[in-house]
């Protein structure tokens, strides 16, 4: 018969590249041509952080359709790429409760609402609208943070 397989998967993950002592995770690097690179350090780490809790109502009853949005509270890593690993839109688990998993470590801001428009969470207008009713956390590394959140009003 076939025998068993077993693997243990260890699971690194970036936690930042620098450059001669800068750190560039987030905007990157031009290379020029013809020129040797280096000064470069990647660190990685196999501890992950993540968010998650539950939703409730003004009258303090658990919600099951909702969408939360995560956002850093540094208004300069809203205007990141498309691949933003600082910005997360999260939807309710079977459970009725929410998780963001693979958040760099960090303090964040959360709002949960009814609706979110298709997108509108990557908007800095909107973030910077968000921002007034928003709840601020902060994710240490490593670890698994929970917030509760009131839905907020549209």
């Amino acid at each position: 018969g076939m025998g068993e397989l077993h693997l243990d998967v260890y699971v690194e993950r970036m936690k930042r590249v620098t450059h001669d002592g800068l750190d560039i995770s987030d905007d990157g690097f031009t290379f020029q041509a013809g020129k040797d690179i280096e000064g470069f350090e990647i660190e990685l780490t196999n501890r992950a952080q993540s968010l998650g809790g539950s939703v409730k109502n003004d009258r303090g009853e658990p919600q099951k359709e909702y969408t939360v949005v995560v956002f850093p509270e540094d208004s300069d890593k809203w205007k990141l790429t498309a691949a933003n690993r600082w910005l997360h839109i999260a939807r309710p688990a079977q459970q009725g409760n929410y998780k963001v998993a693979n958040l760099p470590a960090g303090t964040y801001l959360a709002i949960a609402m009814e609706y979110v428009p298709q997108g509108e969470w990557q908007d800095p207008e909107w973030l910077k609208r968000a921002v007034q009713k928003a709840t601020r956390v902060t994710v240490s590394e490593g670890a698994n943070a929970t917030l509760d959140l009131k839905l907020a009003g549209s």
